[in-house]
C-alpha cells in the first residue's frame, strides 16, 4: 500500500499544474482517507478476531511505518534487520537476481531503518542473528515491546525450538562473511 502511494506521489509531482486534468482535481488528503478505510476493511475481512502480524519485507513496507500508524494507530512494529552478506545472497537465490539489485535491496532496507529509527517512535528493531544466537534477550526486547513481559520465557522457548526458515547451510552461530560465499571479484 505504501508504494501504491509513493507511486500516486511520484506521479503527481511530475505532472504538469496547469491544464484541465482529471487527476489534478484528485485531493492526496482524501484518497489517503479512502485508503485507510481500505486497508482496514481488508485486513478486517482477513482477521476477523482482531490481531495480526504482517511480516512484510521490503523499504517500502519499513518506510510505511506512517500509512501503518494511521490505519491501525495501536499496532506495535518490529522490524527485523540481517546482515548484508547473509541478505544478498539470500536475495540472490530466493528471487534469481543479481549482485547488483540484491545490493541495491538489501542498503534500501537499511536505509529505510536508519530513518525509521530516527523518525518513527515505538519501532523496536531486532538483528535477526540474535533470534538464534541471543533468543532470551531477543524474546524479552519483543515480550516488553508488545507489553507482555511476563511471556519472555515462552517466546525464548518458542526462538529456541523451532528452527527458522533457512535455507544457508553455514554455521548459524556466527555472522557469514565475505569468505564464506562464492562470490567473484566482480561481485
Amino acid at each position: 500500500f505504501q508504494a501504491m502511494l509513493d507511486a500516486f506521489y511520484d506521479y503527481k509531482g511530475r505532472k504538469k499544474t496547469t491544464g484541465n486534468f482529471a487527476f489534478q482535481s484528485l485531493d492526496p488528503a482524501q484518497l489517503e482517507t479512502h485508503l485507510h478505510g481500505f486497508v482496514r476493511g481488508f485486513y478486517a475481512g482477513l482477521y476477523p478476531h482482531g490481531g495480526f502480524v504482517d511480516k512484510t519485507p521490503g523499504a517500502p513496507a519499513i518506510r510505511g511505518i506512517p500509512l501503518i500508524r494511521a490505519v491501525f494507530p495501536d499496532a506495535r512494529i518490529l522490524i527485523t534487520k540481517r546482515g548484508g552478506v547473509e541478505t544478498v545472497t539470500s536475495h540472490r537465490r530466493k528471487f534469481d537476481s543479481s549482485i547488483v539489485a540484491a545490493c541495491r535491496a538489501w542498503t534500501a532496507c537499511m536505509d529505510a531503518i536508519l530513518w525509521a529509527e530516527a523518525n518513527c517512535k515505538d519501532v523496536q528493531v531486532i538483528e535477526q542473528h540474535d533470534m538464534t544466537n541471543r533468543p532470551d534477550v531477543v524474546a524479552e526486547a519483543i515480550c516488553t515491546h508488545l507489553g507482555q513481559p511476563r511471556r519472555a520465557r515462552q517466546v525464548a522457548r518458542f526462538l529456541q525450538e523451532n528452527e527458522k526458515q533457512r535455507s544457508s547451510t553455514h554455521d548459524a552461530s556466527r555472522a557469514l562473511t565475505l569468505a564464506d560465499v562464492p562470490w567473484t571479484a566482480e561481485d
